[in-house]
C-alpha cells in the first residue's frame, strides 16, 4: 500500500495501481562470432515483475520493413531480476544466423501492465 497524505486527509493506493508498461530501448547489435550477434537493450520495468527478449526477423520481412505482424523468431524470455523504477541493461544473444545475410531485432519487455517493444535495427551477420 502507498499512503498518499494531504492536509487533514489520507488517500491508500494499491501499489499495484501505480504500476505501468515497461519503457524499452534497442540499444545496438554486435557480432560475436559469424553466425551469433548480441542485441543490447535497456529495460526500465516500471515498478513491476518484468521479462525481456529479442525479436529478430529477416530485413526485407514485411515485420522488419514496417508491414506489421509478429517477427518470425523470438529470443527465450528472460526474466529482469530487478522490478524498481531504474534502466537496466538487457543483452540478448541470437545464435544460429546466416553469415551475410540481413536481419532486424529489436528488445521486447512485458510485465502485468503490457508489453512494448523497442525500435529495430538492422544489422548483417
Amino acid at each position: 500500500m502507498l499512503i498518499i497524505a494531504a492536509i487533514g486527509a489520507a488517500l491508500l493506493v494499491p501499489a499495484s495501481a501505480l504500476a505501468s508498461a515497461p519503457v524499452v530501448s534497442t540499444l545496438s547489435v554486435t557480432s560475436t562470432t559469424s553466425t551469433k550477434v548480441t542485441v543490447a537493450g535497456q529495460v526500465n520495468p516500471s515498478g513491476e515483475v518484468t521479462h525481456f527478449h529479442a525479436d529478430y526477423d529477416l530485413a526485407n520481412s514485411t515485420w522488419c520493413t514496417g508491414g506489421g505482424g509478429p517477427a518470425a523468431h523470438s529470443s527465450p524470455s528472460e526474466l529482469l531480476n530487478f522490478s524498481a523504477a531504474a534502466d537496466y541493461g538487457t543483452p540478448v544473444s541470437i545464435p544460429g544466423l546466416t553469415p551475410g545475410t540481413q536481419y532486424c531485432a529489436q528488445t521486447v519487455a512485458n510485465n502485468g501492465s503490457g508489453t512494448i517493444g523497442g525500435v529495430q535495427i538492422v544489422f548483417t551477420a
